[in-house]
């Protein structure tokens, strides 16, 4: 199992990208159950349960939009956990008495687990060395099992008896449970240790399962609080990230318009660029689309998660259009103007990502564009903060020119699917590689010859001829950045465990 766990953890993650990949959680865990002789009965083995899973989903009714979520995507891994943070510090004391780990503990767990199998990771697939005196220092077992000894190599004040009990509520019992049982665990318990298959994963599945586990303990009205907790932190996330960034010479926070005399309407962020205005609207709402049993219920989802936002969008759209001057002020900022100068773009920005559907959600019921033909983008504030840091780091469209491209796109052809991830969306309307094949085919009319409905996907070639995804490059910059901050704030790590990583990750040598 320990060495089996090594290889099959890099085969699950695609470290080496070889291109036959562990795809599903279900087939790593059987082939641990089994076992394999070697490399070539490994590979033998993922081929022939993968198959069979294949054939099992074609024995049911195909179902486009959940084959959608289910492509893999990349995404951050401190963004995260700051989404994690604030989820735990929005809940109330009550909940880390009745679960019996403490609100920081809990924290520090997680977050332990995630920085030693990064540094681990890191480690084993690299060629940079590691003296014996760091190994010691920052390593007890390296074959991807973790207990107590593991985790107080990183935070050293971790008690025992919390890490128990954490592994108790959040784990799933490989050795004694069948694999047909598991649902959307991310944790596995061996024995006395604990292992995961991905750091992203596992992660994904802590931010949800906390607040699923807070909601059945709670009553509705704590719950409510908490939600409204949530939102606030996750608001003040956005406009102090997007503010700090330096790339909005006006953006201001929480700010007021009156659409009637006796009237006031509140907006999360406004952004004044040029002769445009952003009005964005910040959702921390939780949506959990993996567990859809079909189209439908995904459609229904994401109309939940959408309406409220989109409603407050077309309703400062409608404000705008229907004035000759605007006017958006707080407590310290007033932008304001003449109507006729700009023009607004709508922007939903969600805590909780949408990945493989939110560039089209406009194909999945018109009223997404509206009969004031006013589409509004849905965007995950991960994708969000690395476009803004593409345009920080080099000279591409900033986001506002983005918008107003996308918004011309989906309004010449409201039924075409265009790409199923913003950020390679991104790269394709930004021209990042040269002209790409979907703004070539806008500006010569290409698309005129197929159906009006048609999906459009692009890949890339680096300058070698690989493919590759910008996708992926854009999130790993972006984690670079919030690993640096993690390094800063500390969290009460073992400072030399943080010093070592940050030397190993950040260095050139």
């Amino acid at each position: 199992m320990n060495d089996n766990l090594e290889l099959v953890f890099n085969q699950y993650n695609d470290f080496f990208q070889t291109g036959s990949h562990i795809r599903s959680n279900q087939t790593a865990l059987k082939i641990l159950k089994t076992g394999f002789n070697d490399s070539q009965d490994l590979q033998s083995k993922i081929r022939k349960l993968e198959i069979e899973e294949f054939r099992q989903k074609l024995r049911g009714d195909h179902q486009d939009l959940k084959s959608l979520i289910e492509f893999e995507q990349p995404k951050s891994i401190f963004l995260t956990v700051i989404y994690i943070n604030i989820v735990l510090d929005s809940i109330d004391d009550a909940f880390f008495s009745e679960i019996d780990i403490e609100r920081k503990a809990l924290f520090q767990i997680v977050l332990s687990i995630v920085m030693y199998v990064l540094f681990l990771q890191n480690y084993k697939n690299s060629e940079k060395p590691l003296s014996k005196k760091a190994k010691k220092s920052v390593f007890e077992r390296e074959n991807y099992l973790l207990g107590v000894e593991e985790i107080k190599k990183v935070c050293w004040t971790i008690k025992p008896s919390e890490f128990e009990r954490f592994v108790d509520i959040f784990s799933f019992d490989y050795e004694n449970r069948e694999i047909k049982d598991l649902t959307n665990e991310r944790l596995f318990r061996l024995n006395s240790s604990i292992f995961i298959l991905s750091i992203e994963e596992f992660l994904e599945y802590i931010l949800i399962q906390v607040e699923s586990i807070y909601r059945s303990i709670t009553t509705e009205k704590e719950f409510s609080k908490y939600q409204n907790r949530k939102g606030f932190e996750f608001e003040k996330l956005v406009y102090n990230l997007s503010a700090s960034s330096g790339l909005f010479s006006e953006i201001a926070h929480s700010v007021n318009y009156y659409p009637f005399n006796n009237k006031v309407a509140e907006i999360d962020i406004i952004i004044r660029e040029d002769e445009y205005l952003t009005i964005v609207e910040c959702k921390s709402g939780t949506i959990e689309l993996n567990s859809s049993s079909n189209d439908k219920e995904v459609k229904q989802k994401i109309n939940n998660k959408v309406k409220k936002a989109y409603r407050t969008l077309e309703n400062a759209y409608e404000y705008i259009s229907s004035n000759e001057e605007y006017k958006f002020i707080n407590d310290t900022v007033s932008i304001e103007g003449e109507c006729s100068d700009i023009e607004p773009l709508c922007l939903h920005l969600s805590m909780y990502p949408i990945d493989s559907l939110s560039s089209n959600i406009h194909v999945l019921d018109e009223k997404y564009i509206g009969i004031n033909r006013n589409p509004k983008i849905t965007m995950s504030f991960e994708h969000f903060m690395a476009i803004l840091l593409e345009c920080s780091n080099t000279d591409s469209i900033s986001i506002t020119q983005y918008l107003k491209k996308r918004k011309e796109y989906i309004l010449e052809n409201p039924k075409i699917s265009m790409d199923i991830n913003e950020l390679d969306l991104y790269a394709q309307i930004a021209n990042i590689n040269g002209k790409s094949l979907l703004t070539e085919s806008f500006e010569k009319n290409l698309l005129d010859s197929f159906s009006d409905d048609v999906k459009i996907v692009t890949s890339f070639k680096d300058e070698n001829g690989d493919e590759y995804r910008p996708a992926y490059n854009m999130i790993k910059s972006l984690d670079s950045i919030l690993l640096v901050w993690v390094f800063d704030v500390k969290f009460d790590l073992n400072k030399r465990y943080l010093s070592y990583l940050e030397r190993y990750v950040l260095s050139g040598n």
